[in-house]
């Protein structure tokens, strides 16, 4: 009994790291954005270390109430990991989520209540057998009986998900995951079968529940396709996270479907895919194969890097190409063109600005020295003469380099300061100045 407490203990520690691995994982990098792969995955991995530990104690109770309780605690956990790991197989081989996958949770959400408001919906008694204790089912209740039917064909679905991913796909690290998470599941399903019905049926009754200890099997399968494989995501280990940590500001990766399997944009999408980050790819295929042609070459095109602010961008696309050159995906960078297209607007506009003062200056200095009135420049403050056109000049018969720099009330011009008040008022106020005699 010791061992089977222990090894079940064992089961929950590497439920428990393999769930907060695969967590912190994914947030290495702040901008590194998790999946439903990712969720249902670690969803799984608390399903099983609740399952375990309550197992644990279950098999290693001091009476049969105390066991009855256990079971009761925990069976939820039982009810709802075959339709998840159902639907973490989908995941895994491809398939985009889709919330109707949660409709496969339905059934486990009835067994649990009623296994809630009727004690003995599922579970009759449990029996004392060497190796602990047992869980005798109710035959004759239909509740027994779903929960049959929903691991029975959760489990066969599974296996049926993964065997045809692995006979359809062309990829190598996707035929290399599935393959150690099909082996062992077969293990699994097929060993927790044989234990189950045909070791007692043939009257061998001394056996504990076994599902918790073949789950450890597929478990291991999952570390390794985790850490070697990488389990859930598009590469082998450390190179998506070496893509996100890249210069560009955008990194998106997809698969041949063009969904986005990885990115570093923050969004709001249950399953993204290219057209929520470039809107004109409306055809997402042809807008694929259309910009693979020109390779390494950028091209400009709209890219949301928020979900509220959609900019200009410099793209890259790019193929990622598995053994013998079959495509298994695309990673497009995106560099924000924001800034420097923001910066060549106001450089344009600076160049358009200074060319208009240099033509308004220009005009101004025509008119100032052809006019046919005499003109003067002068500093307010001073009265000291800045400038004069070739009219004052022949006015006082006086060269311009006499009259520049001297005093307005050198020149001659007997004018009260009081008198030019009216002229500097209106010039302050931006109102025309009327001629007046003075």
């Amino acid at each position: 009994m010791r061992a089977i407490f222990f090894l079940n203990i064992f089961s929950f520690f590497i439920y428990t790291i393999l769930g907060i691995y695969a967590f912190f994982r994914r947030r290495r990098f702040s901008r590194l954005q998790s999946t439903a792969l990712d969720h249902t995955f670690i969803l799984l991995c608390v399903l099983f270390a609740l399952g375990t530990i309550g197992n644990a104690f279950f098999v290693s109770a001091h009476s049969s109430r105390e066991a009855s309780l256990w079971f009761r605690f925990f069976a939820f956990t039982w009810y709802y990991s075959p339709p998840l790991f159902f639907i973490f197989c989908l995941l895994l081989a491809g398939r985009p989520y889709k919330p109707s996958f949660l409709l496969f949770l339905v059934l486990p959400l009835i067994i649990t209540g009623a296994h809630v408001l009727f004690p003995q919906a599922v579970l009759l008694k449990v029996t004392a057998v060497p190796l602990g204790w047992h869980a005798e089912y109710n035959q004759n209740s239909l509740w027994n009986w779903l929960n049959v039917f929903n691991y029975t064909v959760s489990g066969v679905g599974s296996l049926v998900v993964l065997l045809v991913a692995l006979v359809t796909t062309s990829q190598r690290i996707v035929k290399q995951r599935v393959s150690l998470v099909l082996i062992a599941l077969a293990l699994t399903f097929f060993g927790t079968f044989f234990t189950g019905f045909v070791v007692r049926f043939f009257g061998v009754d001394s056996l504990p529940p076994m599902l918790p200890l073949f789950l450890s099997l597929l478990m291991v399968a999952l570390a390794i396709a985790l850490s070697r494989y990488d389990l859930l995501a598009l590469t082998t280990a450390g190179v998506a996270e070496r893509i996100l940590k890249d210069v560009y500001d955008a990194v998106l990766l997809l698969n041949t479907d063009g969904m986005v399997l990885d990115t570093n944009v923050p969004h709001r999408y249950t399953a993204p895919n290219l057209t929520h980050f470039i809107p004109e790819a409306k055809d997402i295929p042809g807008w694929l194969q259309n910009h693979l042609d020109r390779r390494d070459l950028p091209f400009e095109t709209r890219f949301a890097f928020e979900s509220s602010r959609i900019a200009p961008a410099a793209t890259r696309l790019r193929p990622i190409q598995g053994a013998g050159g079959a495509l298994s995906g695309y990673i497009i960078t995106a560099h924000d063109l924001s800034a420097e297209k923001d910066l060549a607007l106001e450089v344009e506009r600076r160049i358009s600005l200074a060319a208009t003062i240099r033509s308004v200056e220009a005009n101004f200095s025509r008119a100032f020295r052809l006019s046919p009135a005499g003109m003067l420049i002068i500093e307010r403050s001073s009265w000291v003469v800045l400038d004069a056109n070739d009219m004052v000049s022949t006015m006082f018969c006086m060269g311009a380099q006499e009259i520049v720099g001297s005093r307005f009330t050198d020149l001659g011009i007997q004018v009260a300061e009081a008198d030019l008040e009216p002229f500097i008022t209106a010039i302050q106020r931006g109102q025309n100045c009327p001629t007046r005699e003075v």
